[in-house]
């Protein structure tokens, strides 16, 4: 039976105030755009630019990086359709960073011999969205007593459009002191440190559209303004008459949204660097406290154990830690092109299935995701590079 797939292409606008006009970056400058979701690093999507610019609105921008900023139009859609329909995915400012060396030559390129003003130089930006960063930078600090872990995290939280995964337990906060902390990120650090908010390390991040507060178990976490929660990679092998579908199937029947690979689209890592050599975690608090964990561990070695100092009283972190090296075992990588990427979000459920080598068959979590945008015809493609670590 043929599968029927959606291939989806992408319009970029970019536009910059220069001499009190806006002035838009035409599409033919635009190399490419990268988008890099690493969500086990950063807590921020960061954007990469590269783009083909006069030299005069280098200066300008290098000049004002400070003070301007950069207005960014992603929008998306079904190609191939009679009528396409175009649905928003960016529509922000974003601050920029960028080389403040790029036009030391600039009494060259500028001087009469040399005054034609569309002098062009290929340059690479950096982009943060402006409402991502306001939203993180605040002033947190006081002293809690007799309220729960809830509602601690949620007074902090009001200002952002947040999806939480429910906590495993509310455990109660007593005589608790913060610090004056400068961001939301080292207030959600520093609370899980004290008190474990999920029983795996959590998983904060600001995306363009909404904040993330997630456990590392890799169950999803329903967001009203989502059509499914579980994504399939569908593997088939290379000879099969399904091995080179584009695109991606919304299933509804299955409610879910279904990705088809090879067999080849997969490339595994499988990390033993930790677990072939130690079977057993054991974890000692600021105070000497020991507790002992055992490591997801098919090896027949003698007990060895690994030793990690925790700083603080609170050794639930030791659970932390070894699922962070359980699920970095078995790393998968791949590469999915004219895909919805949008739909690739941390509070979804990833499973492979259908693969030869049952070991990389199961769920998984979404590591990091790396979206390219380069320009064909009007319109911009996109190559999806994702990782993904198996929980199960």
């Amino acid at each position: 039976m043929a599968i029927t797939t959606d291939k989806y292409r992408h319009k970029i606008k970019i536009m910059y105030e220069q001499d009190g006009t806006l002035k838009e970056f035409g599409k033919e400058s635009i190399t490419n755009l990268i988008v890099n979701y690493d969500y086990d690093k950063y807590n921020m999507p960061l954007m990469f630019l590269k783009i083909s610019l006069e030299k005069t609105l280098i200066d300008d921008m290098i000049k004002n990086k400070s003070k301007k900023f950069i207005t960014l139009y992603i929008d998306k859609f079904v190609y191939g359709q009679s009528i396409q329909i175009y649905s928003s995915y960016v529509k922000d400012q974003f601050i920029y960073f960028m080389d403040e060396n790029l036009n030391d030559n600039n009494s060259l390129d500028y001087n009469s011999a040399n005054s034609d003003s569309t002098n062009q130089r290929l340059i690479t930006i950096g982009l943060m969205k402006l409402a991502n960063i306001n939203d993180n930078k605040c002033t947190i600090s006081g002293i809690y007593n007799n309220v729960g872990l809830l509602e601690l995290l949620l007074s902090n939280l009001t200002h952002m459009k947040l999806l939480m995964e429910p906590l495993p337990k509310n455990q109660e906060v007593t005589n608790f002191s913060i610090p004056i902390l400068n961001s939301v990120i080292k207030f959600i650090d520093y609370v899980s440190n004290q008190y474990s908010v999920y029983n795996t390390n959590y998983r904060f991040f600001i995306d363009f559209d909404k904040t993330y507060l997630l456990s590392s178990v890799g169950k999803s976490v329903p967001s009203s303004d989502e059509k499914y929660n579980k994504v399939i990679f569908q593997v088939a092998d290379i000879a099969s008459t399904n091995s080179r579908i584009e695109g991606m199937t919304i299933d509804d029947n299955a409610q879910c949204y279904i990705i088809h690979l090879t067999n080849t689209d997969l490339n595994m890592f499988q990390n033993k660097a930790v677990t072939m050599n130690n079977n057993t975690l054991v974890g000692v608090d600021s105070q000497g406290n020991t507790t002992t964990v055992a490591l997801n561990n098919d090896s027949t070695i003698d007990t060895k154990s690994k030793v990690e100092v925790i700083k603080t009283t609170n050794l639930d972190n030791i659970s932390n830690i070894k699922n962070s090296i359980d699920t970095n075992n078995t790393i998968i990588n791949i590469i999915k092109s004219e895909i919805d990427s949008t739909i690739l979000t941390i509070n979804k459920e990833y499973i492979i299935q259908g693969h030869s080598d049952t070991r990389i068959n199961g769920n998984y979590l979404l590591a990091s995701k790396k979206e390219i945008y380069t320009r064909k015809d009007d319109d911009f493609s996109i190559n999806c590079i994702f990782t993904l670590r198996k929980i199960s």
